[in-house]
């Protein structure tokens, strides 16, 4: 039997920090929260739906700094409705060397 667990090769860290989401080419920001993060990729709840292989911009502010500590591009790889009309989002972080 093959899962998501399996295919998995980076650990996964437990994070639970606010987000800010993007489409690519938009400027409307959606609030989220990170579940958990990986080098690899990255787990959220979101009130906003993403379609599959849709490239969304995250990125991870800090509290005490205006800037972001960490901004990166995504790859939309899951989107399941949840309670409460929200969604839990799976998504393939798009590395800087990484060509589709």
């Amino acid at each position: 039997m093959n899962n998501i667990e399996e295919k998995r090769n980076a650990m996964r860290m437990n994070v639970r920090c606010e987000i800010y989401c993007k489409l690519l080419g938009t400027e409307e920001l959606h609030k989220a929260l990170c579940i958990t993060l990986s080098g690899s990729g990255i787990s959220f709840i979101s009130e906003q739906a993403f379609e599959i292989d849709t490239v969304v911009e995250v990125s991870i502010l800090s509290e005490t700094v205006s800037t972001p500590i960490a901004r990166f591009l995504i790859i939309i790889a899951r989107c399941h409705a949840i309670e409460n009309g929200n969604f839990d989002i799976g998504a393939r972080i798009q590395l800087p060397d990484q060509t589709d």
